[in-house]
């Protein structure tokens, strides 16, 4: 990089003609010495970027001008003087007032008429402020290679990876070489593609995305990650490039789904009693019909299609309280699996018969108005009955707080647009104005001391919204009106009803 002398004089005229060398014209400091590095001339420009006062050097030592010169540079001047050439981009130097100055400098010897070194010429620049710029610059770039986070920058033209820094080679578990020049999108699961392409395309509009996805590692395998991305723009202009971070969320998925899995065992619990007396009820009939139809066997008093009857009644009984059985072990199971469409009428229908007891307890009468043409949900079935069940539990819950003795839940449906729109609305007082803006927070709860997780309403605010839907509350008729927002399963042929005077 040291280019400063492009034509020094290899054989400098002897000392009584330096003047004519014209060294004041130059754009870089220079000074010519001697064999005892006593300077023969020096310009102005040498002068102050070595903060030397004097006007007239000759004859004086470099060394006594300037005492605080590096022992390297010593040494270095010593080689030069035995004919080698020398030179450095970043060289610092403590100043006579203390601060710390950098030099690019080239010392080489000139030589006498007869071939003979005769001292040095040394061609010096102050980069100072220069230096100071790039290891500034350096600094940011060691800090971002050395970050624990993982960084990548994607040229928004091409959408291809410019740069990675290693902790976002280690997260995909490739090699930094291997990273740059990819399509980003390479770098997602095959089926987010499509939806990060129309991400990045906000991100360059707007500026700032964050989104979830799953990432790609270098073995074919995915993980879950956060991902942020900012578009830099030129003053004025489009955004060249693109800057985005990714987060590994794997655990926090995992302590999420356990959450809810913890959630959705509690409620179990609640539950059971119930349960078992719904399961009670069709295991006494199954007894006393057996019994019967062995009675009528035994003693000859029934004819055969009396007993067939009895059976089939023991049947139906066994099929019912396999229903229940088979509804709580789905319902407390942990692998729910990907979203896929919903009868909302089955999921209405499962869930108020699992939560017949509470109602019962509770007094609780709830009104259904499912128009059949509904189209269904884009959500696990089983997701979908534990938001119904939250919300259900939570209007129980309002009632036997000393809510209205009008102790009715209605819950309606319809369809809008794309998607799918379903209340539950209560009349117990309704939730206080300073809470409605958090009931979806989590551990948050107006319920007594002991009476509640604050979790539910939490829970299924994060279900409905991970499968692209809403959940909202407001107050309205003197109660509380949960309004759940879904996908709907697309069909063109599907007839929309109108939304319910109530909804």
């Amino acid at each position: 990089m040291c280019s400063i002398p492009t034509s020094p004089p290899n054989t400098p005229p002897p000392p009584d003609s330096l003047p004519r060398l014209d060294i004041e014209a130059a754009p870089l400091g220079i000074a010519v010495f001697d064999t005892a590095m006593c300077f023969l001339a020096a310009n102005r420009r040498f002068r102050e970027d070595f903060m030397i006062r004097a006007c007239d050097l000759r004859g004086l030592s470099w060394y006594d001008v300037v005492p605080q010169m590096p022992q390297r540079w010593r040494d270095a001047h010593r080689r030069c003087l035995a004919g080698e050439t020398e030179s450095h981009d970043e060289d610092p130097l403590d100043r006579a007032d203390g601060s710390r100055a950098y030099f690019r400098w080239v010392c080489q010897p000139w030589r006498d008429a007869a071939g003979q070194v005769g001292g040095l010429a040394v061609f010096a620049q102050d980069v100072t402020e220069e230096t100071r710029q790039h290891r500034a610059a350096r600094r940011w770039a060691d800090a971002v290679e050395q970050a624990g986070f993982s960084l990548s920058i994607v040229d928004a033209g091409s959408n291809t990876l410019q740069y990675a820094n290693p902790a976002f080679a280690r997260l995909l578990a490739t090699a930094p070489e291997q990273i740059r020049g990819r399509d980003v999108l390479d770098t997602y699961a095959p089926a987010e593609r499509a939806r990060i392409s129309e991400l990045l395309a906000a991100a360059d509009r707007d500026g700032n995305v964050v989104f979830e996805a799953d990432r790609l590692r270098g073995d074919g395998s995915t993980f879950p990650a956060l991902v942020a991305i900012t578009a830099v723009r030129e003053p004025g202009g489009p955004a060249p490039y693109r800057v985005g971070t990714t987060t590994d969320i794997s655990e926090l998925k995992r302590v999420e789904a356990q959450l809810q899995q913890a959630h959705r065992l509690s409620m179990l619990g609640e539950m059971a009693t119930g349960l078992a007396h719904e399961l009670s009820q069709p295991l006494a009939l199954m007894s006393m019909a057996a019994e019967n139809a062995i009675e009528m066997v035994q003693c000859g008093t029934g004819d055969t299609a009396a007993v067939i009857a009895k059976l089939h009644r023991v049947i139906a009984q066994a099929e019912r309280a396999g229903q229940i059985i088979r509804h709580v072990r789905s319902f407390g199971r942990m692998d729910v699996g990907p979203p896929t469409p919903t009868s909302l009428q089955d999921a209405v229908a499962g869930t108020l018969a699992m939560m017949q007891s509470r109602l019962r307890k509770s007094k609780v009468d709830v009104s259904v108005s499912l128009p059949p043409d509904v189209p269904q949900a884009m959500l696990a079935r089983v997701h979908l009955e534990q938001v119904l069940t939250n919300l259900l539990l939570n209007a129980c819950d309002a009632y036997d707080a000393g809510g209205s003795s009008e102790r009715t839940v209605a819950l309606a449906a319809w369809r809008e647009d794309a998607e799918v729109v379903f209340t539950v609305t209560d009349r117990a007082g309704g939730i206080p104005q300073d809470a409605l803006s958090r009931v979806f927070e989590p551990f948050f709860t107006t319920k007594p001391v002991g009476e509640g997780t604050g979790l539910g309403l939490s829970i299924s605010h994060g279900i409905v919204t991970a499968a692209g839907g809403s959940l909202s509350v407001r107050n309205a008729d003197g109660g509380a009106c949960f309004e759940v927002r879904l996908p709907g399963l697309p069909n063109g042929a599907e007839r929309c009803p109108a939304k319910p005077a109530h909804g």
